[in-house]
Order: structure tokens, then sequence, then C-alpha cells
């Protein structure tokens, strides 16, 4: 294996980094807050049939992972709608609604379903980018805006335990701090301060105000004002931090691994494992050490709330887990999961049905996200890397749909015998190495045919518009078709593209 570019686990922070994990923060507390009312009047079947949902709406993203994907690519290329984003903003409105007393019960469990899907979904994506046989220590990174919205929230969380109105008095603060940060941030064209990031931000921002605002008039409409959520340190929050030490410490001893040059050959297995097994196994001890104290203590306190904003914004290019720290994504969620379970098992209900089916669907969530990680590993097809077979037509046509590792493996198979009769031709120009660059990176990464024109277009530093009038396709298509290719190659700006195709590693 050759020598893995290095990349630090975790980079300088910036001001821009501030702000945006106070934003984060900010944005998952207004959920939080959310499902504080909603479990205020739920009952013991209510919750379990909620949490079941999601269980089911997960496990059922693993089971099928190709299929979500192919959906999630043709929302975004045909209808125009970042379809992962939208399905868990329906999720969140949905259970906002579900506060009213006369909503009933359609919008609490759909919404349970729908977020359950998007949080399987994304994750999905996510593990579907992973290249076990060839880790890329980027993925194993740590962004400092995520730990920079961690530590706002254990911040917060002391804040509630001296005061309630020094806790209120902090939320208020967190906006002025990310506007603050925003503001005097430079504008030097890098991955942190580009203008598509930027707009990510205020649509993110725009979408927690009316969120905010829309709780406080359910609240209000149904009479709630007297509740207040208690957010004082407990037990939760030790294991929050035992959860955060093991997240860190599993992506620290994997990026550092995925920089050395050699590789065990059981790498795979090992990495799979540690991506998820560890933070399963914490997320059973939340789950078994935390007894409730009510119902809509249990609906705030379960810790798959925060990813939602994450869930949300990664269609929008503005999530903390896009190109850095995907494995975060992943460990969180196995967390998550195994809290939901012991909870059922152990906590809510009692019923053996309930607890067995909470085991099962626990052990099928382990199987599915493994399964995926080491099929996408061994050569196997995944959702990100096809591997259709090549069709030629009698002009020679290759189909727009075929991945470029296919057309690869047709040319060495067909024209191997005629290129040893080929005289040898002086050093390739710039131009040539940049294609022959850009085509490597597509057959390693199964970009399509699409992607490897759009690929090569934009290490070339061109921009998305020039790209649409030259192929004559619509500029929204082009940047589809971008958004894809970062995802594939784990990374999250155009610097990062024209850096990765220049260095000849990949």
């Amino acid at each position: 294996m050759d020598d893995v570019r290095p990349h630090p686990f975790v980079r300088t922070p910036t001001v821009q980094d501030i702000g945006m994990g106070a934003l984060y923060f900010f944005a998952s507390h207004m959920v939080i807050r959310t499902m504080f009312y909603i479990g205020v009047d739920k009952g013991a079947r209510d919750v379990v049939g909620f949490l079941l949902v999601v269980l089911v709406a997960v496990v059922t993203t693993k089971l099928f992972p190709g299929a979500f994907t192919r959906l999630r690519l043709q929302a975004s290329e045909y209808m125009r709608v970042p379809a992962v984003s939208a399905v868990a903003m329906l999720g969140a409105f949905l259970e906002l609604l579900s506060i009213l007393p006369q909503a009933g019960p359609v919008p609490f469990f759909t919404g349970a379903a729908l977020v359950g899907v998007s949080f399987g979904w994304l994750v999905s994506i996510w593990t579907a980018s992973f290249r076990l046989d060839r880790p890329d220590p980027r993925t194993f990174s740590i962004s400092p805006a995520l730990l920079w919205a961690v530590a706002f929230y254990f911040c917060f969380r002391c804040a509630s335990t001296i005061s309630p109105t020094l806790s209120e008095g902090y939320l208020l603060a967190l906006p002025l701090i990310t506007i603050g940060c925003f503001s005097v941030t430079p504008r030097d064209g890098t991955a942190e301060h580009d203008g598509e990031s930027r707009r990510s931000s205020l649509i993110l921002v725009w979408v927690s105000a009316v969120f905010a605002l829309l709780g406080a008039i359910m609240v209000h409409v149904a009479n709630k004002e007297g509740l207040a959520i208690s957010s004082s340190l407990n037990a939760m929050v030790l294991f929050e931090v035992v959860m955060t030490a093991v997240c860190v410490a599993c992506c620290r001893l994997m990026h550092w691994l995925a920089c050395q040059s050699h590789q065990p050959r059981r790498a795979r297995s090992f990495y799979a494992c540690l991506l998820c097994v560890p933070t399963f196994l914490v997320g059973m001890a939340m789950g078994a050490a935390y007894d409730p104290e009510s119902l809509s203590s249990l609906m705030w306190e379960l810790s798959f709330w925060v990813m939602l904003i994450a869930v949300f914004a990664y269609d929008l290019r503005a999530s903390l887990y896009v190109g850095d720290g995907l494995a975060v994504g992943l460990m969180f969620e196995s967390m998550c999961i195994a809290q939901i379970a012991t909870q059922l098992l152990l906590h809510i209900d009692g019923n053996a049905f309930i607890a067995i089916t909470s085991i099962a669907l626990a052990a099928l969530y382990l199987v599915g996200v493994l399964h995926q990680l080491l099929a996408s590993s061994c050569g196997k097809a995944s959702p990100l890397r096809p591997k259709s077979d090549l069709t030629i037509s009698a002009h020679g046509e290759i189909g727009a749909d075929r991945t470029v590792g296919a057309m690869s493996a047709a040319t060495v198979a067909i024209g191997d015998s005629a290129t040893r009769d080929v005289a040898p031709v002086g050093p390739a120009s710039p131009e040539d190495a940049l294609e022959a660059r850009c085509t490597e990176l597509s057959r390693d990464y199964g970009l399509t045919e699409a992607e490897m024109r759009i690929l090569d277009q934009v290490a070339r530093g061109r921009s998305a518009r020039y790209i649409a009038e030259d192929l004559g396709v619509s500029f929204n298509t082009v940047r589809t078709h971008i958004r894809h290719i970062y995802e594939k190659l784990s990374i999250h700006s155009k610097q990062e593209l024209i850096d990765l195709v220049e260095s000849g590693e990949g």
C-alpha cells in the first residue's frame, strides 16, 4: 500500500468553527425542548410505540441501503430536492404539530418514522463512502466545530445546574456568538469560509428560527407554558463524557492506523468493529444506567435528537460530518440505537414481546452496518460504488449510467493485446496527466461517466456555471453531481478536490 497523505486528526480551529459549534448546539436544543413538551402528556404505550417505530425505520435503511441511496440520488437529480434533509425536516415539523392535543397520534408516529428513516438513510450514505481496504485518514478526523458544539452543550448543563436564569441567558447569547464569529471571519476562499458554506449556514439559521417560533406557539396553544425542562447535571452527563472520550479515542486510533504505510491483513474487520461496537456498548450502558423520572424526561434525554440537525444540514453541505469525521456519525448512531433498545428492554413497559423485539432490532442493526461496511470494501456493489457491466453499442457509445471502473476493465480486456505493440511515447503533458488522474480517481471511487466529466472540469478550476454551459445541462444538475463527487471522495470543497488530483494520491 502506498504512503497515505498526512492529514491532521483535528485541524487548527478557526473563528468560523466557534460560530458553527454555537449554531449547532442552539439548533439542536430547539429540537430537544420540543421533544420534552411532546412527551409531557404521552403514556408509556405511546412512547414505546414511538421508539419501536424509530428502531424499525433505522434498521430498514440498513437492510436496504442501495434502494434508499438510489432514491436519494434520483430525488436530488430529477426533482431538485435534497431528499434526506426534506424527510428530516418534515419529520421534525410533524413532531412539532403533535404537541397539540387535537393532532392525535398520526403526526406523532409518522414523524417518528420519518426521523428514523432520515437518520438511517444519512448514515447509510456515510457508511457506503468508507473504504476500509484503503482507509482515508480524513474519514476519521474530527471537526473542531463539532468539538465546540460539545463544549457548548456541557457548559449549558453546568449553567442549568447553577441557575435556570443563567441557562436562559446562556442560550440567548449563542445566536449572538454565531453572528459575531461569522462577521469577523475573513473571506479567504478556504473550505470553512466559502460562499456555499455561508449560504448553507444561513438556511440552517432560518429553519431553526422558524422551528423555535412555531414550537413556542404550539406550547402556548396547548397550554403547556408552566412546564420547564430541567437540564442540570445528572448521571447521563457522565455517560455522555465517556461516550465523547470513547468516540475520540476510536477515531484517533483509526486515524493513526490509516496514516500507516502498511495495513494489517485483517484490518477491514477491525475497522468495521471499531466503528460501531465500542460506542454500541457505551449506548447499552447509558440505557441501562439511566432510569428516567418521567417519560417527558426520557423523550428529550435520548441522544439521537441532536443528530437531527446534522441530518438536515447534510444535503446543504453545512454538516459537521461532511468530509472530515464521517466516522463520528456512524459511531453516534450506533450509540443511540443501543440506548433506545436497552431502555425498551429494561425500563419501559416490561413486556416480553417488546423486549425480544428490541433485542432483535438491535442485532439486525449491527449485522446490517457490519455487512455494508465489509461489502463496500471487499469489491462488492455498494450504493455509491456500483459495479455494473460495460455495454458498448455498435457505434462505440458507452452507457451513461455505467461506472468508470467498468470502462477501465473493458479497456484492459479488449485492448490489452493491441497495446503491447504500440511504440512508447514521450512524457505526458500536464493536460493528459490531469485527465489520467481524474480517470484513476473515478475508477477507484466508483464515479459515473457524467461525474467523471464534471470532476475533470472542476479539477481545472472551472465554475459550476461554466461547466453547465459547456456540457449543455442545468446549473442545478452540475451542483448535484459535484455534491455526489464530494461525498464519494470524502472531501468538502473545490480546493480539496484540486489538491487531491494534483497530489497523485487517493
